[in-house]
């Protein structure tokens, strides 16, 4: 599975406290994983996040927030 984390990752995972962060590094890896390379945040999407949401429990207003971060570091 794409999104799912390795052991080192999860470890990594739970020491994280921001939701924004733990969505990054999710989307990061899952992306990298499926593909061997990184991608610009802008090219995440909404359905990915619903789909790690499922698993992982991040709100929606958490995807929101990342994406306006995003954009106001841009």
């Amino acid at each position: 599975m794409t999104f799912s984390l390795p052991e080192w990752a999860a470890i990594e995972f739970k020491i994280m406290i921001s939701p924004i962060n733990k969505i990054g590094f999710i989307f990061q890896l899952g992306y990298f994983k499926a593909s061997g390379r990184f991608f610009k945040t802008e090219t995440y999407s909404k359905e990915d996040f619903l789909f790690i949401n499922r698993i992982y429990k991040c709100s929606p207003e958490d995807f929101d927030t990342f994406k306006l971060i995003l954009e106001f570091n841009c």
